[in-house]
């Protein structure tokens, strides 16, 4: 058996990276009671519970001995502009599915997605038709579904009704298009934001390097670029074909891969 050190391969060295992330804002709250004398998050708590209610997501029942009554938490999470400035605090109510019981509390679970190949039909028939097209962001759209089963919910931390404390919620109810906020913090993570942009994504002849077909000593950073370049497929076509070829070599990429991702990432430059 080879080891990844007889072949040269370690993972990258965090006190090598010249890249340094200064936290501009407080941590992240994992508990309710660190967030007590703070206003800001008082008011997202506030504004998560008034459409809870707006939506008529639950009515308060007493509690009854075949009740199933799961628990429930608070999540917050701080919301950043594209500078890095904050932008808003948020804070979001959740279910502790996980004391849920399949096959008697539900039969299954997913989560719709749009398929990737329904976006650029939608984008190809609206670029043919001259048809206007408009992003949106449905604030909590999850509230919108519906639910074909009733579940029972203790009610949220620090917000329970007085007068009926022994109550509980049984639920009643359960896009946009834009990846240059993704495609900035690539080329941040990757240190290529200042690199000279490329034309095309693949070179129709690659160049000739003295080390072209040699092993790529980091094969951890290749794949999680090759990873990340993924994501990018979903509204860019382009760059289906070239990040399909790079992913192909992720077992055993060379300084010949790693210089065709580099020009991808150059090209996603150009038009970021």
């Amino acid at each position: 058996m080879i080891t990844c050190s007889q072949v040269g391969i370690r993972k990258p060295n965090p006190k090598y990276i010249l890249i340094v992330s200064v936290p501009t804002t407080q941590p992240e709250p994992k508990t309710i009671k660190t967030t007590l004398n703070h206003p800001g998050w008082h008011t997202a708590m506030v504004e998560e519970m008034t459409a809870l209610h707006n939506n008529h997501t639950w009515v308060l029942v007493p509690r009854q001995p075949h009740m199933n009554v799961i628990g429930c938490k608070w999540v917050f999470k701080t919301k950043l502009n594209s500078d890095g400035s904050l932008d808003r605090l948020k804070a979001r109510l959740v279910a502790k599915g996980y004391n849920q019981q399949e096959g008697v509390d539900y039969t299954e679970i997913f989560s719709p997605v749009i398929r990737p190949a329904t976006i650029r039909t939608i984008l190809t028939v609206a670029t043919i038709k001259g048809w206007s097209l408009r992003q949106l962001d449905v604030k909590n759209a999850f509230l919108h579904g519906h639910l074909d089963t009733t579940v029972f919910m203790n009610q949220p931390p620090c917000f329970e009704d007085p007068q009926l404390p022994n109550h509980f919620n049984p639920s009643m109810v359960a896009f946009f298009l834009s990846q240059a906020k993704y495609m900035s913090d690539l080329l941040l993570n990757t240190r290529m934001t200042n690199c000279k942009p490329s034309p095309t994504p693949m070179a129709s002849k690659q160049p000739h390097l003295a080390n072209h077909d040699d092993l790529f000593p980091d094969i951890t950073e290749y794949r999680r670029i090759a990873s990340t370049l993924q994501y990018l497929t979903l509204t860019r076509p382009d760059l289906c074909y070239v990040v399909n070829s790079v992913c192909q070599n992720m077992h055993a990429p060379t300084y010949g891969h790693f210089q065709m991702v580099k020009r991808i990432l150059r090209y996603v430059k150009g038009v970021d």
